[in-house]
């Protein structure tokens, strides 16, 4: 589905993230076949540099003789899976849709199931964005910034195109015709009460970086359902990692994915370490005594002495870190000193410092501009452009 302006975009990245992490619950594996890799991870949330999105970790599998369409396959129940969301409120939907995934050595395999009333009555226009359908974003990166995405539409007729994008906050997204070409094998089938598709995505053919090719880091992945209005329906859009706003391409609001061939029993434990660490720290609320610190910090900005100031502005900057609450107390507070003593050395101090917790915070939030120069010649948006 196409962005529909760049408010809803600007909108979509600046719209908190649901954390859906707690209802990643793979199917569990059959004993005699363990995972390598721990799946509770899924059960984590990310730390703050991931933004609190949803992870699921993908076992891997010997793949099916073919792509059959209706997950009929006995390697579809040992595969991870996921139940969809309401793309803008996070909400349970009104026709279900699981995800299952599973990965071999070469490729990633994705199992979606559509509860569908009447499945003779499915919407199929030349248009897949305005057909039933789903759409797969994918990235072999954890950024999804600063290099292209890749996107795969498929209609429930079994109808397929692929596109990759580049995306930013201020300049929206533009298309790399031809950038992703082949490597994708789509099968779709109706049921009594569902559609389904089942689809093939081979590594070769993804742009994916250097850390992951080293599986030391986890992949970008968001998974959409679209179910368009019918006389008598709204239409109904579902997401693996609902973006707070109906928008597909809210590629700050992708979730994460850890395909078990391109990852190590290290890179598990870190996460699941940082996972930890991000839960016991995320319910930090300030407390009197850091108000109170904060407000004696800002005091000390307007101090004589240079190293005081400084040691002010490294301590405030540390408190803004700790959690979201904590740095708009910090935004707050100093805001509301230079509104009581408007001195320009102290103004001047001040206004460094907010961009500066700004800026930390439009990095958590993948909001970083400019696009780098090599990105702007591809979006054939020149030099110089910010």
């Amino acid at each position: 589905m196409y962005l529909r302006s760049a408010g809803a975009l600007l909108l979509a990245l600046l719209t908190p993230a649901f954390a859906l992490a707690e209802d990643a619950k793979p199917t569990p594996t059959p004993s005699a076949e363990p995972a390598k890799l721990d799946p509770k991870v899924n059960e984590g949330k990310l730390p703050g540099e991931y933004r609190n999105l949803p992870l699921l970790f993908i076992p891997k599998r010997k793949a099916p003789a073919e792509l059959k369409g209706d997950l009929s396959d006995p390697v579809w129940k040992e595969a991870a899976s996921y139940e969809l969301k309401e793309c803008a409120s996070g909400a349970k939907l009104k026709y279900a849709t699981t995800a299952y995934f599973f990965c071999t050595d070469d490729a990633l395999y994705i199992g979606v199931k559509c509860a569908e009333p009447k499945p003779a009555e499915l919407v199929e226009t030349p248009t897949i964005w305005d057909s039933d359908e789903i759409e797969l974003f994918i990235e072999g990166d954890k950024d999804t910034l600063q290099k292209p995405y890749h996107q795969l539409l498929v209609s429930a007729g079994g109808k397929h195109q692929q596109l990759c994008h580049h995306l930013y906050r201020q300049h929206g997204y533009a298309s790399l015709p031809g950038q992703w070409q082949g490597g994708v094998e789509v099968s779709a089938a109706k049921g009594a009460d569902n559609w389904s598709v089942e689809v093939k995505v081979s590594y070769e053919n993804l742009n994916i970086s250097d850390a992951a090719k080293k599986k030391d880091t986890p992949w970008r992945m968001n998974l959409y359902r679209n179910r368009p209005a019918r006389a008598d329906q709204a239409s109904e859009e579902a997401a693996f990692s609902p973006p707070g706003v109906v928008d597909f391409h809210a590629a700050a609001k992708f979730g994460y994915i850890l395909p078990e061939s391109n990852a190590t029993p290290e890179l598990i434990e870190r996460l699941k370490k940082e996972a930890a660490e991000f839960l016991a720290a995320q319910g930090k609320q300030i407390d009197p005594a850091g108000v109170a610190e904060v407000d004696k910090l800002v005091g000390e900005l307007n101090s004589d002495q240079f190293e005081d100031r400084n040691k002010a502005s490294t301590r405030l900057l540390e408190i803004a870190g700790i959690s979201r609450s904590h740095a708009d107390a910090v935004s707050q507070t100093l805001s509301e000193s230079i509104e009581k003593n408007p001195d320009p050395d102290l103004v001047s101090t001040v206004k460094d410092l907010l961009k500066k917790v700004k800026l930390e915070d439009a990095k958590r939030e993948g909001q970083v501009d400019p696009p780098p120069d090599n990105i702007k010649a591809q979006m054939g948006m020149g030099e110089g452009v910010e």
